[in-house]
């Protein structure tokens, strides 16, 4: 693995992310890309634009909440004008929430509050979303470059080349749950195909975020990034959103010191249903 990322290597990464684009979403459908502002999903909209693919942006806030998220989009939206969805979502729909419990559990076998939060935003952005066109997204970004703190501490114990750090940085299709929630569309992400784990395999995590976060994907689209000057230090779409304060408030409405376990409950709900049934 190179402990080093140029500008050269930048350009091997930005045309495998194209050509997995490409190859995907240039099939006459329009291209809606769920665009969080962080720069994995940028990648994602940067490759559009330069393939000339009709496209819209889906960018989303909860209602009364606001957005670290939205405000970057909407930062390089005055830039762009390009065509986008702005969704305010409710917090307090407790059926999808109910959905997204018994998503967690199918998905990853227990009841997760950080992709509870999440499948619940995504599954009503998806009752905005019309059938017959491509979803994309930037998720596994993080994994591709190991952004995380456990990752980097994984990577202490075990190193760079350990098999477990590599299947992290491939991805996991499985456990994609927007693959699992956009399962009756075109779903794609780039940083869960080959051509562009491969490239990004053949250099460390250290030299992927060298000199700020994700700085691998930021070079890759410099010329974007410069132009628009709107990279972003990365942060969870769950906490950009304040979705997190927003389901701790959920839960003590419902009488519940923790969002955590009000999600709990709800699980244990519907399996007492399910035995009855």
């Amino acid at each position: 693995m190179k402990n080093k990322f140029n500008m050269c290597d930048a350009k091997r990464l930005h045309d495998a992310i194209n050509n997995s684009v490409k190859q995907f979403a240039d099939n006459g459908l329009e291209n809606y890309i769920l665009l969080s502002g962080g720069a994995d999903s940028l990648c994602v909209l940067y490759a559009v634009i330069e393939l000339g693919l009709p496209y819209k942006v889906i960018n989303f806030k909860f209602e009364g909440k606001d957005s670290i998220d939205t405000d970057s989009v909407r930062f390089l939206w005055d830039k762009i004008k390009f065509p986008v969805e702005w969704l305010e979502l409710p917090i307090n729909n407790i059926d999808v929430l109910r959905q997204s419990v018994c998503l967690s559990k199918q998905i990853f076998g227990r009841i997760r509050k950080v992709k509870v939060e999440t499948i619940y935003a995504m599954l009503l952005v998806r009752e905005k979303i019309p059938k017959g066109v491509n979803i994309l997204s930037g998720f596994g970004g993080d994994g591709a470059v190991c952004y995380h703190k456990n990752d980097a501490i994984l990577i202490s114990k075990v190193g760079q080349e350990a098999e477990e750090v590599l299947k992290i940085r491939r991805g996991n299709k499985n456990n994609d749950e927007f693959r699992h929630i956009f399962s009756d569309w075109n779903y794609f992400t780039p940083y869960h195909e080959k051509e562009v784990t491969d490239v990004l395999i053949d250099y460390t995590t250290t030299a992927c975020n060298a000199r700020f976060p994700k700085s691998a994907f930021v070079y890759a689209y410099a010329d974007s990034f410069r132009k628009y000057e709107n990279y972003r230090r990365p942060i969870g779409f769950h906490k950009a959103s304040h979705e997190v304060d927003a389901f701790e408030e959920l839960a003590k409405q419902n009488g519940f010191n923790s969002a955590l376990s009000f999600f709990n409950a709800i699980g244990k709900e519907l399996e007492n249903v399910r035995i009855k049934g």
